[in-house]
């Protein structure tokens, strides 16, 4: 039988690449949840991360590193990413568990397709692709969704398709959330530091980034707190930061634990501290894409809480 000529195997491939993509058309498209696509993260958490890539790519590379330290995910297919959603937690045996959601344009049977041809990457039954090496799983719901996550894919899936509930955000945060060019969301502090429920003085941390510059952002930090005079004594230690009485502030934002150490990373000087019943608002704050670098590798390294 005579063997096919590098043409013939050639017109093979693109037929094969051409049926790859064709498929894609019967796939049915994530819808967005109610709760906005960050909807789709883990409703439990510790700390989660949005990031508007089209001005922003040296800071989503700093994101991917910690999700994906190998380089394993396809790159042609991250080329298309308009937003990302990070989302951070705690395994079972402490190690550090990842959800990502990637908002864009994919071709699902184009990156299935390049996933086939490498031999790091196999299909599970589950729907989704697993690489051998690193245990990274990815799944594509959707043209417009990617999934991504080192042992989570089942539920981020489930998500996606509607039978699980996930991150519910109120209004403000969500609008906050959506709308920044880079968005910290940590709903229960007191989980980073391990304390009981109940019993930690801050419930909610918010920071969010507007790209004001080359390199440059301006940051505001929405704190909520469990009252009136618990925002009024955590305000006092803010303004100390934002005066640069760096000693005695350090002392207080010690008792906050691994949720001090992310406000005290936060360049505090010169910053308006403004207190509205049991929340407070910290303006006037300036990054830089460097020590968003640090802040993004501190969360999703697992050196902002504690691991014990």
């Amino acid at each position: 039988m005579k063997r096919p000529g590098r043409g013939g195997r050639r017109r093979a491939l693109f037929v094969a690449l051409a049926l790859a993509v064709s498929s894609c058309a019967t796939l049915p498209e994530a819808r967005e949840p109610e709760a906005g696509w960050a909807g789709l993260l883990p409703p439990d958490d510790l700390a989660y991360i949005g990031i508007d890539v089209t001005d922003n790519r040296p800071v989503v590379k700093s994101a991917l590193a910690v999700v994906d330290p190998d380089g394993a995910l396809p790159p042609h297919a991250l080329d298309r990413v308009k937003r990302l959603l990070l989302g951070v937690a705690k395994g079972p045996s402490g190690e550090i568990r990842y959800a990502l959601v990637l908002l864009g344009s994919f071709p699902p049977g184009l990156v299935d397709f390049r996933l086939s041809l490498d031999p790091g990457w196999s299909r599970a039954e589950g729907g989704y692709w697993q690489n051998r090496h690193s245990g990274l799983q990815v799944a594509l719901p959707g043209r417009s969704v990617m999934l991504v996550s080192n042992g989570g894919i089942p539920g981020l899936l489930a998500r996606a398709r509607g039978t699980e509930r996930g991150l519910v955000l109120s209004p403000a945060t969500r609008e906050r959330f959506e709308a920044s060019d880079i968005a910290l969301y940590v709903a229960n502090p007191g989980r980073l530091a391990g304390a009981p429920p109940g019993t930690f003085p801050v419930s909610s941390l918010m920071v969010s980034l507007t790209r004001s510059g080359l390199g440059a952002y301006g940051a505001e930090a929405s704190i909520a707190t469990s009252s009136d005079r618990t925002a009024r004594a955590y305000a006092v230690i803010l303004r100390l930061l934002s005066a640069e009485s760096v000693r005695g502030a350090s002392a207080l934002l010690s008792t906050l634990g691994p949720a001090g150490d992310l406000l005290a990373s936060l360049p505090l000087s010169g910053a308006r501290v403004e207190v509205e019943g049991s929340g407070i608002l910290v303006s006037g704050v300036e990054m830089t894409e460097e020590s968003i670098d640090g802040l993004i590798a501190k969360i999703g390294g697992g050196a902002a809480w504690s691991l014990d």
